[in-house]
C-alpha cells in the first residue's frame, strides 16, 4: 500500500484528489484552478502505452489565465 492511498503526505493545500490504481499508478492533485501541483507515476503510465522510459514520477504545475501570465513574466524578468 502507498503513501497516496494510506493518505500519509502533509499539504498545506485543503483541496487534493486522489485516483488511480496499482495497475496505472496514483495520481495526487493539490490545489484548484488557476493553481494546481499534479504528481503521477509517469513510469506505469507510459508503460500502459508501450513506451519505455526511466522517468519514474513527474510533477507538474498547472496554471491558468492571470496566474500563467504572472508567472511567466516573473520568470522572463529574472531569467539571467
Amino acid at each position: 500500500m502507498c503513501a497516496i492511498q494510506e493518505k500519509r503526505f502533509w499539504s498545506k493545500s485543503r483541496s487534493y484528489a486522489i485516483h488511480g490504481n496499482e495497475r496505472s499508478g496514483w495520481t495526487i492533485n493539490f490545489g484548484k484552478s488557476p493553481f494546481v501541483i499534479r504528481i503521477y507515476d509517469k513510469y506505469l503510465e507510459q508503460k500502459q502505452k508501450n513506451i519505455d522510459t526511466t522517468i519514474k514520477k513527474r510533477i507538474e504545475l498547472e496554471l491558468h489565465a492571470d496566474k500563467a501570465e504572472a508567472v511567466i513574466d516573473e520568470w522572463l524578468l529574472n531569467d539571467d
